[in-house]
């Protein structure tokens, strides 16, 4: 990714950016990707350019490329004064439920009636990472 700029507008942008990526759904998990902890950065460049770094919940995930263009979407609707908006797709380290925020956690404990990150540290351990 390019050299991030330092310029007033520049919190601004990366606000409105992640508030419009709210709006972005997980077609499978119904909650959007930022609750769901798939975004890994949004970082401004001179430009401006916007640049996210998103991870998918899976490696293979069917439905990447399209959540992919929803995001670039949403973000050149919310930011009409980026020159670009770059959308890459990351994958170390991979996901877990340890990445959703404390909505997106407390939304799927409501459907599934158990808490997921609960659930991954039975399963998996605590690892390195914490709740």
């Amino acid at each position: 990714m390019a050299q991030a700029v330092d310029f007033g507008l520049n919190e601004e942008i990366k606000y409105r950016a992640l508030e419009a990526l709210k709006k972005v759904m997980d077609p499978e998990m119904g909650l959007n990707v930022v609750d769901l902890g798939l975004v890994r950065d949004v970082s401004v460049a001179e430009g401006p350019v916007v640049q996210l770094e998103m991870i998918l919940t899976f490696p293979g995930c069917p439905l990447a490329s399209m959540i992919m263009t929803w995001a670039k979407k949403s973000i050149s609707d919310a930011v009409p004064e980026a020159k670009e908006v770059q959308v890459e797709l990351v994958t170390s380290p991979p996901w877990t439920p340890l990445d959703m925020t404390k909505e997106g956690r407390d939304e799927l404990k409501r459907r599934l009636g158990y808490d997921p990150v609960e659930m991954y540290l039975k399963t998996h351990g605590a690892g390195k990472r914490q709740v």
